[in-house]
């Protein structure tokens, strides 16, 4: 159709009526084709018009024109209206393609008669856009708590090819982590799982971040994540910015003390952090610190050694430390002087004296604990009897009439609390802000402790309860606060730590050890009574005799009725006490027999035989105490296993450390080597499990030339398949100065008898063991694998009267099932960190049918 205006308009299959056509003043149509006749000057046409693009970040793309014209055609493409310099060809191409190219895009096709402008083609980028997040950038996470982080991404434009998501932690991609969202749990340490042992990481403080990507653009969007973990200080009240505070990136705290002002903490490492007003900073060459107690303008540290540190405002009274005081094993300040609690029960006090709160009671003696108020102080007796001297102006260090069977005190501003061997709490003194009511039904108290006019309280299933002044929100406990095991207070903050079953905390037996034998069995016992008398600072430990059946093995209704029922009773009765390690002694049962039928294997957990210690180690809420046996084959051997641990036990500490003596074991052997030839596709990624272990090893600092690592596997394809092959190479069996063994044992070309067959020689007396069989926890022989007993025996790995046998092992009372043994990297990583055997085993536990054998409080 021709329009009056010199234009034409065509319909149906060849409607494509060229961009610029006008001046017509005839036309036709034949099949395939249509004509036009012009009259004038003859403007170019356009046949064919740039089409709209889609680019990829760094690509090439390209728009295309066609023109006709009876004269030469000249080209200018135009972006956003504008001319685009020396884009004069009929293409216009556009390389590393940027944000910045995206745009509208026409070309202008002129001769000397005129121009014809084409259609408007758009070139997109279609980088992502954040639309929004599911959490603020900054978020302070604390222990157990949970967050989720995420974003809504689009893309601008038409053109949309998929999203991708990247997560990142502080600049490193987090593996697997390409969804949308990433959730992140605020733990610091390993925490014992039915499933297995979850490990995550103590600095989880960082930037988290997500890339958002599409053919090649991208953009990302960040958090900051702050972590108040397991073994971190926690405080609120004075010094704390807002609700509370905590101390960044640690997890390993051991000891806290809150002062007027500031507050101090002891990491494992010995070295001290502080917080609030620091009235001088900690001294460069502190180390080795045990405890701290923080003043009003000074702070005091306890050394392992028995010596003290002080520092702090200059001149101070309290900063000063009496000329060779030593033998000191508990330190507390008051105001402006400080106490000390020596070993031998007597008591050293020094600093401002204006009311005798320097001034020690004349034959104090038999003291277990001390406190030091703002101007008095209190002691406890071994009696259970308290005394108090120093500024009595309100009754603060007169003791209620009739006070006894105390076994905790705290002193505060002009205050006191005492905690009762029955979990309950007395206060006197000052009561102006109710510090001294205690509420009403308050009971299974642990720990006590008194700031200025406030007091707290930690509870055994690891909660607080505060009461008193809350000015300044010392009260407010942290609502997400659990599973507590250090609590301080002063001045008009709280501060506390949460139990991270990794930190060291220093051992008091008469608290954190419990001994637990059969009454039923008389080697039972004797190796309790010899274990008391004979294993270095024992000897107040807790000991609970319960009467049960000898077996190894207990039926459920026996455990619950014979086991368990009277430790809970133990507890009951002992409201102020949660041991951390529990040792099962010999003629205790090892294995709960849920099937009735001793040694059938069941991929079902319910129809197994999980270990006492396990079911034990989960059994009340709020108590998960490191579990060890000590029931090797008799009472000879386990009396063998005792003087092991009393040969080494000269260093005057709890905690047996052979290299604090300087014992020179250094060897580690990794022995990879398993009897199986041939392709064995179930065991296709077995080569690993030891593997690793050297890695660990590596990474903790071990020297390369000090790791024997031997590996019968070797890549091949018979038969066309892919597998790993396995070699009988001969193993190591005779090694020197050997400090750990992990093996497949058994499943190895050894015999089941390899105690035996290996030879140790020069300083292999303390070490420790794990072999990767099922069954090396019981008490015989089962299928040919080794047991522990054997381990224990006079003569075992070439030793004589037990000088070359483990001084710990981890075992397995059942089938663990595929990738259920014990994570030996784990194991013996922590060892060589200088954690304690309890600690390296249950950190380490990934089965319900896990045994640990040995003391708990030894280490490397």
């Amino acid at each position: 159709a021709l329009r009056n205006d010199g234009t034409v308009l065509a319909w149906g299959e060849f409607d494509d009526v060229p961009w610029g056509l006008d001046g017509v003043v005839a036309i036709g149509a034949g099949e395939n084709h249509g004509l036009a006749v012009r009259t004038g000057r003859q403007t170019p046409l356009i046949t064919t018009q740039p089409t709209n693009q889609c680019g990829s970040a760094g690509g090439t793309v390209s728009f295309h024109v066609a023109a006709i014209a009876r004269a030469s055609i000249r080209y200018q493409w135009q972006r956003n209206g504008v001319d685009l310099a020396g884009a004069t060809n009929a293409t216009l191409t556009i390389t590393n393609l940027q944000l910045g190219n995206a745009g509208e895009y026409r070309v202008v096709v002129s001769n000397g008669a005129g121009a014809t402008t084409s259609a408007v083609a758009v070139l997109e980028a279609p980088a992502p856009v954040i639309l929004s997040r599911s959490v603020p950038e900054a978020i302070t996470l604390t222990y157990s708590n949970r967050v989720t982080l995420g974003v809504q991404a689009g893309v601008v434009g038409s053109c949309a090819p998929g999203l991708t998501y990247q997560w990142h932690f502080n600049g490193q991609p987090i593996a697997w982590q390409t969804r949308t969202n990433y959730s992140l749990v605020a733990a610091s340490a390993i925490r014992p799982q039915l499933s297995g042992v979850v490990p995550i990481a103590i600095a989880q403080d960082g930037v988290y971040s997500v890339t958002v990507s599409n053919v090649g653009w991208s953009t990302n969007v960040s958090w900051t994540i702050h972590v108040a973990g397991e073994g971190a200080g926690v405080w609120w009240g004075e010094s704390a910015s807002g609700g509370w505070a905590y101390s960044t990136n640690i997890g390993d705290i051991i000891a806290l003390d809150a002062g007027e002002y500031h507050g101090a903490a002891v990491r494992e490492d010995g070295t001290v952090i502080q917080w609030g007003y620091e009235w001088a900073d900690v001294p460069a060459d502190l180390t080795n610190a045990i405890a701290v107690s923080a003043g009003y303008e000074h702070t005091l540290a306890l050394r392992s050694d028995g010596t003290l540190v002080a520092w702090g405002a200059q001149p101070g009274y309290g900063n000063s430390v009496p000329t060779n005081l030593a033998g000191v094993k508990a330190i507390d300040s008051g105001w402006y002087h400080n106490l000390a609690l020596k070993t031998n029960g007597t008591v050293v006090a020094w600093g401002a004296n204006l009311y005798g709160q320097a001034t020690v009671p004349s034959g104090l003696s038999n003291v277990t604990a001390i406190a030091a108020g703002a101007e008095h102080n209190l002691a406890l007796k071994a009696d259970g009897t308290v005394v108090g001297w120093g500024l009595d102006d309100v009754g603060q260090a007169s003791s209620p009439a009739g006070l006894s069977n105390v076994v905790g005190i705290a002193a505060g501003g002009s205050h006191s609390l005492a905690l009762k061997r029955d979990g309950t709490v007395t206060a006197w003194g000052l009561n102006t802000s109710g510090q001294c009511t205690v509420p009403t039904g308050l009971s299974n108290v642990m720990a006590v402790a008194a700031g200025w006019a406030h007091s707290a309280a930690l509870k055994n299933d690891g909660t607080l309860v505060c009461w008193g002044s809350n000015s300044d929100g010392q009260t407010n406990v942290p609502g997400w606060l659990a599973d507590v095991k250090l609590l301080t207070a002063g001045g008009n903050q709280t501060a506390a730590s949460v139990f991270s079953p990794l930190a060291q905390y220093p051992v008091d037996v008469s608290k954190d050890l419990l001994l637990i034998y059969n009454t039923n069995s008389v080697d039972s016992v004797v190796v309790k009574d010899y274990y008391l008398a004979h294993r270095p600072l024992v000897s107040g430990a807790n000991a609970l005799g319960i009467g049960c059946v000898t077996n190894e093995t207990v039926t459920p209704s026996e455990f619950t009725n014979q086991v368990t029922a009277p430790i809970s009773v133990w507890l009951q009765c002992n409201p102020a006490k949660r041991p951390q390690y529990m040792i099962l002694f010999l003629g205790i049962p090892s294995r709960v027999n849920t099937n009735n039928a001793y040694g059938v294997y069941d991929q079902s957990s319910t129809a197994r035989s999980p270990s006492v210690s396990y079911q034990l180690h989960t059994n009340w809420a709020g108590w998960r105490p490191f579990i060890t046996h000590i029931n090797m084959n008799g009472t000879n051997d386990c009396i063998g296993y005792i003087n092991k641990l009393a040969a080494f036990g000269t260093s005057g500490q709890v905690v047996i450390s052979a290299s604090a003596s300087n014992y020179a074991n250094t060897n580690w052997i990794v022995d990879n080597v398993r009897h199986c030839v041939g392709y064995e596709p179930s065991y296709a990624n077995s080569g690993s499990k030891l593997s690793v272990v050297t890695n660990a090893l590596l990474d903790v600092g071990v020297a390369t030339n000090m790791i024997t690592y031997l590996d019968g596997l070797e890549w091949r394809e018979p038969d066309g398949l892919g597998g790993w092959i396995y070699h009988n190479q001969a193993h190591i069996t005779n090694a020197p100065n050997v400090a750990g063994y992990i093996s497949w044992g058994f499943h190895s070309s050894l015999t089941s008898t390899y105690a035996s067959v290996l030879q140790w020689t020069g300083n292999s007396g303390w070490w420790i063991i794990e072999t990767i069989e099922s069954y090396n926890g019981v008490r015989r022989l089962y299928g040919g694998n080794g047991i522990f007993l054997q381990w224990f025996a006079p003569s075992a790995f070439g030793g004589n009267g037990y000088s070359n046998i483990p001084v710990g092992g981890v075992t397995h009372v059942d089938e663990p099932g595929a990738g259920g043994v014990n994570d030996g990297a784990l194991y013996f990583s922590y060892w060589v960190q200088g954690k304690r055997f309890g600690t390296c085993a249950w950190a380490s536990r990934n089965t319900i049918y896990f045994q640990a054998v040995g003391d708990p409080c030894v280490k490397r």
